[in-house]
C-alpha cells in the first residue's frame, strides 16, 4: 500500500513518519498503523475491487464527533492513481476486553445508546437499510446455497429446517417489524472493535454500519462478550431503551444464523480454519443447536 504520495497537512501536528505496520485487512479496506513523531494514526485505504464505504464511514464518525468512534484526521476521496480512497483516523489507545465487569458493561451500554440515538438525517443517505427479508435472502439464503453441496448432510438438513422456521417467524411478525423504528447500527460489536479507556469505551471499524433494528448491536454484544448476569443487567440499564422480547429473539436468530453460515461457508466452501478444525466445527454445532432450541 502506498500512502507517501498523499501529503498530510502540517496543521495536524503529526511530524515526520517514523514507521508503519499492518493492522488488519477488512472486507473492503487495508488498514495500517502509522507512527509519526508526535502521535500515531490509522490509515484505511479502499482496495480497487472493494466496496467503497469510506464516505458513509466519514459521515458517521463526523456525527459521533470523536466521542464514541475515532476522529477523522484527513480524507482523500479522489481516485488519483487508481490506488483507492484513503481515510486517516485517530489511533484510539486503550484495552480490548473479552470478559466485562459491570462498570465496563455499563460503558458499552452507554456507547450503544449514543450510537442508536444518532440523528439519521445527518448521515449519508447511501447507508444500507435492508428489510429483514432482504437480509435473509441476500445473506442467509445465499450463504446456505453456496455451501450446502459440500457440507455434511446432517448439518445441511438441520440448517435448512432452521432457516425455514426463521423465515416463517419473520412472515408472522411482518407487520410488527415494519412498524418499528430503525437506527444507526454498527453491526459488529465484538471485542476487537471495542476499546476500553479510563472513563468510557470507543468503537472502531464502522465499515459495515447500516440503518437497522438496534437489537443487532445488542445481539452482537451478548454473543461476543462474556457477561455475568449482573454485567448484562448493567449494560441494559445504562442502555436505557425498552426492548421488545419477540424482536430481540428474532434479530438474535438472524444474527446467530449469519455467524453459523459464515462458519459453514468458510470451512466447507473456502477451506479455511483447517488448523482449528475441531474447535471451529464444535462452535458451528453449538450455534446451530442454539438456533434450533431458540425457535418458537
Amino acid at each position: 500500500m502506498s500512502f507517501n504520495r498523499f501529503p498530510l497537512p502540517e496543521h495536524l501536528g503529526l511530524g515526520p513518519l517514523l514507521g508503519s505496520s499492518p493492522l488488519a485487512s477488512g472486507a473492503n479496506n487495508d488498514i495500517l498503523l502509522l507512527e509519526f513523531e508526535h502521535r500515531k494514526a490509522v490509515l484505511k485505504q479502499t482496495r480497487p475491487n472493494g466496496t467503497d464505504r469510506l464516505e458513509s464511514e466519514i459521515a458517521i464518525l463526523a456525527n459521533l464527533e470523536g466521542e464514541i468512534g475515532p476522529s477523522v484526521l484527513w480524507q482523500i476521496l479522489s481516485e488519483e492513481g487508481g490506488e483507492g480512497k484513503c481515510l486517516f483516523l485517530e489511533h484510539v489507545a486503550g484495552e480490548h476486553k473479552f470478559e466485562l465487569e459491570e462498570v465496563d458493561a455499563a460503558r458499552l451500554g452507554t456507547a450503544l445508546r449514543c450510537i442508536h440515538d444518532t440523528d439519521l438525517a445527518k448521515l449519508n443517505s447511501s447507508l444500507e437499510s435492508p428489510s429483514w427479508s432482504t437480509y435473509f435472502q441476500d445473506r442467509l439464503s445465499s450463504q446456505y446455497t453456496k455451501a450446502k453441496d459440500v457440507a455434511p448432510l446432517g448439518q445441511v438438513q438441520e440448517m435448512k429446517r432452521c432457516l425455514d422456521r426463521i423465515h416463517a417467524m419473520g412472515l408472522d411478525m411482518q407487520q410488527n417489524l415494519s412498524d418499528l423504528e430503525k437506527t444507526l447500527v454498527h453491526t459488529d460489536i465484538i471485542p476487537l472493535n471495542v476499546i476500553f479507556q479510563e472513563d468510557r469505551c470507543r468503537i472502531i471499524d464502522w465499515e459495515l454500519a447500516r440503518i437497522d433494528f438496534p437489537e443487532w448491536d445488542l445481539c452482537s454484544a451478548f454473543k461476543s462478550f462474556s457477561l455475568s448476569a449482573p454485567a448484562e443487567e448493567a449494560l441494559l440499564r445504562s442502555y436505557g431503551r425498552a426492548l421488545d422480547p419477540d424482536r430481540m429473539r428474532f434479530v438474535s436468530l438472524l444474527h446467530y444464523s449469519n455467524v453459523a453460515l459464515w462458519r459453514f461457508c468458510s470451512f466447507y466452501l473456502l477451506g479455511e480454519n483447517q488448523s482449528i478444525k475441531t474447535k471451529f466445527l464444535r462452535e458451528l454445532d453449538e450455534e446451530i443447536e442454539w438456533i434450533r432450541v431458540s425457535l418458537p
